[in-house]
């Protein structure tokens, strides 16, 4: 039975040609749409949420100092340090926080030209985002700028390999930290991207800005949903 229908399937494709040909195209590219909306959708819902307690994570972001190409305003992800300090002070439920800034040099490998973007933070970093080691550990590292963290790809792009503990990456003349750990790779969906980590204490930009996210307090957000439900339930 199964081949009979096989049969007359075929014939009928060959009979209207023009009309199957069509027809294919149409579910191939419908198809093709629907997986790469749903591939969409996944990245888009799956955005920075591999990090630890990332429900509670949130970037700080001033208003109105950068603007759009069409003039609008948009937000830039960096805060002042004095409206850092006032911040904190007015939102008790922050827990935890961690400051950081960009950094980018160019390393000159044998005929190879090397670009480098990464960040420099202290310890606090690893306190909020993710950072699966495969070779080393940040614990006990002091932020000094003498020790870098280096993601899986960067250690194989400078040396070939993983097992780089103790080397010295020479960021330029006057920075050259060892590599005191190895993390593996973060997904592409996110917005820390970078190829290093310099643990060193950050210091604002010359206009006292510096990039910085929190952490809300998970107890005192259970708090406010059980006395809100508490509240709802009285009423």
């Amino acid at each position: 039975m199964l081949s009979h229908y096989i049969k007359v399937t075929f014939r009928e494709l060959l009979k209207y040609r023009t009309q199957s040909i069509i027809s294919i195209i149409g579910l191939a590219i419908g198809f093709t749409a629907f997986i790469l909306g749903g591939y969409w959708l996944w990245w888009e819902t799956h955005f920075d949420n591999f990090h630890p307690e990332a429900d509670r994570l949130y970037c700080l972001t001033t208003e109105g100092l950068v603007k759009r190409a069409n003039g609008t305003q948009a937000d830039l992800d960096q805060l002042h340090i004095n409206d850092r300090e006032e911040l904190f002070k007015l939102l008790p439920e922050i827990e935890a926080s961690c400051s950081f800034n960009h950094l980018s040099f160019t390393l000159q490998q044998g005929n190879e030209v090397i670009n480098l973007h990464g960040m420099e933070s202290g310890q606090s970093f690893f306190n909020l985002f993710q950072a699966d080691f495969i070779e080393g550990t940040h614990k006990g590292i002091v932020p000094d700028g003498s020790s870098v963290i280096l993601t899986k790809r960067t250690a194989h792009k400078l040396f070939g390999t993983t097992n780089c503990i103790g080397k010295e990456v020479v960021l330029d003349n006057n920075l050259r930290p060892s590599v005191a750990g190895v993390i593996r790779d973060y997904p592409d969906n996110t917005d820390l991207l970078f190829d290093f980590l310099l643990i060193r204490i950050p210091q604002p930009n010359h206009v006292k800005r510096m990039t910085t996210y929190v952490e809300k307090d998970k107890q005192r957000e259970q708090r406010k949903r059980k006395e809100s439900i508490t509240q709802f339930v009285g009423n």
